[in-house]
């Protein structure tokens, strides 16, 4: 009788750590879904990271062609230069 009684708790506890580790499991297949997920929402978020980079460059290109142009005139006139300062020191 005794032993009877030790089976069937023994086999309930079994039962209770195979239904805690399949919970496990399935939080593990949920989490392994998620991955694709997350990389792609990481890969277009540095896409649209690269493409506001790749704007600032080309702001900076077409201010340094425009300093380049007027070289000469800013640095002989103090006021241009020391605005040439100030906007070199802003940017």
């Amino acid at each position: 009788m005794r032993l009877a009684l030790l089976v069937l708790a023994t086999i309930g506890y079994a039962v209770a750590d195979l239904f805690t580790s399949i919970a496990d499991m399935q939080n593990l297949l949920e989490t392994e879904r998620n991955i694709p997920k997350i990389l792609d929402k990481y890969i277009h978020d540095e896409e649209e990271r690269l493409v506001q980079l790749k704007k600032l460059s080309e702001e900076y290109s077409k201010k340094n062609e425009i300093s380049i142009e007027n070289g000469l005139k800013d640095i002989t006139n103090p006021i241009n230069a020391f605005l040439l300062i100030k906007r070199k020191i802003f940017d």
